[in-house]
């Protein structure tokens, strides 16, 4: 019965083009934001250590400014292909108010 509701899905999504880019949207969307809550878990660790003593304030700045730079690389990457899938820029701009990051 599941498999039978997944391939009547997979057709749907694959023969309306503008709810197969949604969903590919809505899937890097997702994808970025685990990779961004990711680099984010890791800052906070290394502030966490920091505070404590176990690493240096130098360590922890470099650490926090390559994460800075790694989510600003991967908003960018999310903003390109979002347009190279037919997404407007207010689209694009509500998606990432929605998304938080």
């Amino acid at each position: 019965m599941i498999a039978v509701g997944l391939v009547a899905l997979l057709l749907l999504v694959g023969a309306n083009k503008k709810l197969r880019q949604r969903v590919e949207a809505l899937l890097l969307e997702r994808f970025i934001k685990n990779k961004v809550k990711d680099l984010e878990d890791k800052a906070a660790v290394v502030k966490a250590q920091a505070e404590v003593g176990k690493t240096n304030a130098e360590e922890a700045e470099k650490v926090a400014k390559e994460t800075e730079e790694a989510i600003k690389k991967q908003k960018t990457d999310l903003q390109k292909k979002l347009e190279d899938r037919g997404l407007s820029a207010d689209e694009i701009s509500t998606r990432f108010n929605n998304l938080r990051i």
